[in-house]
This record gives C-alpha cells, sequence and structure tokens, in this order.
C-alpha cells in the first residue's frame, strides 16, 4: 500500500485524539486541493499494511499509548526504523492536560491521496486497525454512487462494513463555505455507517473547522480543514 505519513494524536480530522494516515496516489485533480503533493504514485513509499500497523503498534507501545499515556509533554519522535509514524507534541511548549488522557487512540482517519484507488490493500488494512478502534473514518473523493459503480463489490461491502463514518464526494473549491466542519465544500457527505457516532461527530462538528499544525520529520504542516480566503491550497486534510 502507498502511505506517506501518519500521525498521532490528531485533533483536527475528527473527534478524539486520532491515528491519521495518508494514501498516496489519486487521478482528480480537484482545483485547489490541500494534498496536490500526493497525487502521483510514489512506489518508494509503498508498505505492506500488516508491516504498517506493526510499525505503528510498536511506536506507539514504546511511547506508552494505547493503554497508559505519559504525563508529561509529548515528544516527537520515530521509531528506529519508521518514516511513516510521528507522534506530535502539543505547539505550547507548556504541559497540556488536553495530551493526558489515558484513552489511548480514540480513532483513526484515513485521507489522502485517494483511499479507495488502493481498495484492496485497504480491505487488508481495515480489519487491522479495527483491532486499535471502532471510529475509523474515510475520506473519499468518490460518492457513494460512484463507488457502487466503479469498486468490486466484494471490496466496497468491506470498506464500508469496517468503517465507521465515510466523507465522500471530490473537492470543489467554490463550494467551500469557510464554515462546514470535517468537509471541505458542501457537496461532500458525512455517511454515518455506524450510526452509535453520529452524536460524537455531531457534537464534535458543533466546534466549528479545527486546523491543527504539527511536525512530520523536519517540516511542519498544517492539518484540518481550510478557509478558501486562506492562501495557498485549501480543501483540507
Amino acid at each position: 500500500m502507498l502511505i506517506d505519513r501518519a500521525l498521532y494524536p490528531i485533533t483536527a480530522l475528527g473527534p478524539g485524539k486520532r491515528l491519521a494516515i495518508w494514501t498516496v496516489g489519486c487521478r482528480r485533480g480537484c482545483f485547489r486541493c490541500a494534498n496536490r503533493e500526493l497525487w502521483d504514485e510514489d512506489p518508494s513509499k509503498e508498505i505492506e499494511p500488516a508491516l504498517l500497523v506493526s510499525m505503528i503498534r510498536r511506536t506507539l507501545d514504546s511511547q506508552g499509548i494505547g493503554s497508559q499515556e505519559r504525563n508529561s509533554r509529548w515528544q516527537g519522535s520515530h521509531a528506529p526504523d519508521n518514516r511513516w509514524l510521528d507522534t506530535q507534541r502539543p505547539d505550547s511548549q507548556e504541559p497540556d492536560s488536553r495530551w493526558q488522557s489515558s484513552q489511548g487512540i480514540d480513532g483513526v482517519t484515513i485521507t489522502g491521496g485517494e483511499p479507495l484507488d488502493q481498495i484492496d490493500d485497504l480491505c487488508r488494512l481495515l480489519p487491522l486497525l479495527r483491532e486499535m478502534t471502532d471510529d475509523i473514518l474515510i475520506y473519499t473523493g468518490y460518492t457513494i454512487e460512484e463507488a457502487d459503480k466503479a469498486l468490486p463489490a466484494q471490496a466496497w461491502a468491506t470498506v464500508k462494513r469496517y468503517t465507521a463514518v465515510l466523507i465522500a464526494g471530490a473537492y470543489v473549491d467554490a463550494l467551500n463555505d469557510n464554515r462546514a466542519a470535517l468537509v471541505g465544500s458542501t457537496n461532500q457527505e458525512i455517511c454515518f455507517l455506524d450510526e452509535s457516532r453520529r452524536a460524537a461527530y455531531m457534537a464534535y462538528m458543533d466546534g466549528g473547522r479545527r486546523i491543527q499544525n504539527v511536525y512530520h520529520g523536519d517540516a511542519m504542516i498544517s492539518v484540518g480543514i481550510h478557509n478558501r480566503d486562506g492562501g495557498g491550497e485549501n480543501g483540507g486534510c
């Protein structure tokens, strides 16, 4: 599977402290896409889904996440053999109680790129992630109707079975209203495949859009749903 990065904890792409995974490769070419660097497939970023999850687990376990998190500031770090996952510290240099929960991973968000363009690998990844959390959110440029027609029926059914929430539809810059939470443009549909998640997501969206600046390697990247008038690339994620 082609994976660019995985970051934790991310709070700008769904409720709670989430593991966020960015896939590589997308043929849609949405105008003012936030992640144009992820359009082109890059074979150097290929990793087996089982290995990816193993590396994530090992990195989180090494920092005491998932069972009992550290009662201290987050320190950004890499596992020695892991170029995919960063665990993040807050922007502030002061301790922050938001980062001291013992709850571990609250959810997983998969974005890209276009995750459904790697649907066979995604079907192998999702059951492994479900062992970590029941709350899996996937962003896709496909509408539900497009996915029903274009994707292999059995694989698409597997994706829906393991996914709690699907945000479906291509980003349309003219429909970015600078307000809608979790979606880059108002044509995108939030599909609750697990109705038990609706209340938590609705409460999260009541807080509006969130932007989170995090460190990935030597760079700082901006995660979340961006406004049209923010300059540069928009669309979010």
